[in-house]
C-alpha cells in the first residue's frame, strides 16, 4: 500500500499537448481559408493593356430542365426563345461563349435536344451535358 500512495505523490514531468495540437491545426485551417479569400485584393497590380487581350472569362449560361415545369436559366425561369436571346447576347460578349445543360434523367430525349437546339441557334457550340458521377 505504500507504494501506491508514492505514486500518487509523484511530479508529472509530461504535458499532454494534444488539445494544444488540435487546436493549432483549427487555427492553421482558419488562416489558410481567411488569406486565400483575401488573396487577390492582397496584392495592388496595375496590369498592362494590350490590343488582342481579353479581359473577361467566357460567358457561361446554365441550363436546367427540369422533369416537371418551366426551363431555368441561371436560376431563373425562362422560355426557350428567353434562353436563345440570352445565348446570343452571351456570344455578343464573348466569342468563347459556353453553356452547360442539366436535365433530369427522366425527362424525354425530345426535350433535352430541343434545349440543345436552341443553344446552338443562339451561336454556342461549346456546350457539356451534366451529369452525376457513379461512383
Amino acid at each position: 500500500m505504500a507504494s501506491a500512495s508514492n505514486k500518487e505523490e509523484e511530479p508529472i514531468y509530461g504535458i499532454n499537448v494534444t488539445p494544444l495540437v488540435d487546436i493549432m491545426l483549427v487555427l492553421l485551417i482558419i488562416f489558410m481559408v481567411a488569406a486565400r479569400l483575401e488573396a487577390p485584393s492582397a496584392v495592388d497590380l496595375t496590369l498592362p493593356r494590350a490590343s488582342t487581350g481579353d479581359d473577361s472569362p467566357p460567358a457561361t449560361l446554365s441550363i436546367i430542365v427540369p422533369r416537371e415545369g418551366a426551363l431555368r436559366l441561371d436560376g431563373q425561369e425562362a422560355t426557350a426563345e428567353q434562353i436563345e436571346d440570352a445565348v446570343r447576347l452571351a456570344r455578343a460578349h464573348s466569342k468563347d461563349a459556353q453553356a452547360v445543360v442539366a436535365a433530369d434523367k427522366d425527362v424525354p430525349y425530345q426535350r433535352v435536344m430541343s434545349v440543345v437546339d436552341v443553344v446552338r441557334r443562339g451561336g454556342v457550340t461549346k456546350l457539356a451535358l451534366s451529369v452525376e458521377n457513379e461512383g
